[in-house]
């Protein structure tokens, strides 16, 4: 028997309690085998996706061709919660590690949804916001934890005060341009 997306999305916790108009019906369904990519890092990102079965690996690349793992996700897991948010490039890339259903939310349709004002439509935005601080927090500590070393070990610099930066010099910054001399 295969789920629908009605059956599934309730168990999602980004999506759970929430009521959308919709949603279910501009959800499409992705299927990877394992070892397949979903996406890689850099590519562009245009869409989000939920796990309905099997597992995923979530990998960034760093300097000398290596990978470091950052998360493993499985059903109920979100992907790509930042392309709905900045579009952009894809900060990561994601490999089946076994044969893998996922539900799609293109950026397009999310969009109509956040425009449509309907009120599970700002939940849903302040959920992703939420899901992507997470990650990103997360992502940190692990690309980090690849440095070696204990950062809390480590004496902090000496603060020693700056120079005043020259007036022409910030005023060509983008913040600062619509600031009076």
């Amino acid at each position: 028997m295969t789920l629908t997306s009605e059956q599934i999305l309730p168990d999602v916790p980004l999506f759970e309690g929430l009521e959308l108009r919709g949603l279910a019906d501009l959800l499409s369904p992705v299927e990877l085998d394992a070892g397949q990519l979903l996406w890689r890092q850099g590519q562009p990102a245009d869409s989000l996706h939920v796990i309905v079965s099997g597992r995923v690996e979530v990998t960034a690349r760093l300097p000398g061709e290596r990978e470091s793992a950052l998360a493993e996700l499985g059903r109920g897991g979100v992907l790509g919660e930042l392309a709905l948010l900045d579009g952009g490039a894809r900060t990561a890339g994601v490999r089946a590690l076994e044969p893998t259903s996922l539900l799609h939310l293109g950026l397009d349709d999310f969009r109509a949804i956040v425009r449509s004002r309907d009120p599970g439509a700002r939940e849903l935005r302040h959920r992703l916001i939420a899901v992507a601080c997470s990650r990103l927090t997360n992502r940190h500590r692990a690309l980090a934890a690849t440095l070696g070393g204990d950062p809390a070990a480590r004496p902090p610099a000496p603060r020693t005060p700056a120079e005043r930066p020259d007036p022409p010099y910030v005023l060509r910054l983008p913040f600062f341009r619509h600031f009076p001399p």
